[in-house]
């Protein structure tokens, strides 16, 4: 699992290889010799530092991108998981109902948060 910070008050886990801000960047290309991921901890780390993730309404993009990516890709990351963890289906459909949940729950309590 790994985890993605919106600001310092909010909070998200999601699983593996799925990356969109610098904190969790910077751990996987601290383990990449090769340092693959340059270019996009690059631009993460510019769009970080230009303010832009501060705004709600641009979080809430980011909350509804990730929630459109487990459900629409649903199948692929069961598979993946089953892969990875081991366990059956309906475990799998539990884990990404769990973190989809919590999107959800940012998604509404966002404004209240801020």
């Amino acid at each position: 699992r790994l985890e993605f910070t919106l600001s310092s008050h909010l909070h998200c886990n999601i699983t593996k290889d799925i990356c969109l801000f610098p904190r969790t960047m910077s751990k996987m290309s601290a383990g990449t010799s090769s340092n693959e991921y340059q270019p996009i901890l690059d631009e993460l780390k510019a769009t970080f530092e230009s303010d832009v993730t501060k705004d709600l309404k641009w979080r809430k993009n980011v909350l509804r991108q990730a929630l459109k990516m487990f459900t629409e890709n649903l199948p692929k990351w069961t598979d993946a998981m089953i892969a990875d963890l081991g366990g059956g289906e309906v475990r799998m459909l539990i884990e990404i109902g769990t973190v989809t949940d919590e999107i959800n729950t940012c998604l509404q309590d966002l404004d209240k948060w801020a």
